[in-house]
């Protein structure tokens, strides 16, 4: 049967979706004899945490990995995203996309990594699993299930920035708990604040006063 290798090429934002996405391009090889005549493949996104991040790392990414003397224990690998792609036809290569879903919403794990390391590369390791049909040597049809293979990749944060850049212009995204909102609204509708950003311009003390 087909003996698939995955290498990632490339990564942009994709404009216009539904919802945030970065296409990965994804180079698939075949080092079988037997010809692809397709593939359904999922891939599991993770992203491989330094344990040996440096001084500005640690304090960006304190709210997620806590102190710098526990980064060892709890910086691993983390579940980012799933994603699935269809392969066609081919024989030796073949190029496909790879639509990978993104989230604003901090109090995902893989946001706080995204954001914290600003402009760095974030280090990702793509596990991709499926079913493959090929022709055989007697010129049938086969299918069968490929064994897993794995890719790494390091995205430019940039992508990444520049993806929510476009979808939350000069805005952030943040989920807060019911109970939490009511407090902020009954908050906003007694003082008559106009505006959100006024709400929290109103509670949040000024960097003079963090000084001081």
């Amino acid at each position: 049967m087909p003996d698939l290798k995955f290498r990632v090429e490339s990564a942009s934002p994709v404009a216009r979706a539904a919802v945030p996405m970065i296409n990965f391009r994804v180079r698939v090889l075949n080092a079988g004899p037997e010809p692809v005549r397709a593939a359904a493949v999922v891939c599991r996104i993770e992203i491989d945490a330094p344990r040996r991040p440096t001084a500005e790392d640690r304090e960006r990414l304190k709210d997620l990995f806590g102190e710098s003397s526990r980064w060892a224990d709890s910086g691993s690998a983390l579940l980012w995203t799933s994603a699935t792609m269809v392969v066609p036809a081919f024989s030796e290569t073949a190029a496909c996309d790879l639509l990978a879903p993104c989230s604003f919403d901090f109090n995902v794990a893989a946001t706080k990594y995204f954001y914290g390391l600003q402009e760095r590369a974030a280090p990702l390791r793509f596990h991709f699993s499926g079913q493959v049909v090929f022709e055989n040597s007697a010129g049938g049809l086969e299918s069968a299930a490929f064994a897993q293979e794995q890719a790494c990749y390091p995205l430019p944060l940039s992508a990444w920035s520049e993806l929510m850049d476009d979808y939350y212009p000069s805005s952030m995204w943040l989920r807060l708990p019911r109970e939490i909102f009511e407090r902020l609204y009954q908050y906003k509708t007694d003082r008559a604040i106009p505006t959100w950003e006024d709400v929290f311009d109103d509670i949040l003390p000024t960097p003079q006063e963090l000084v001081n």
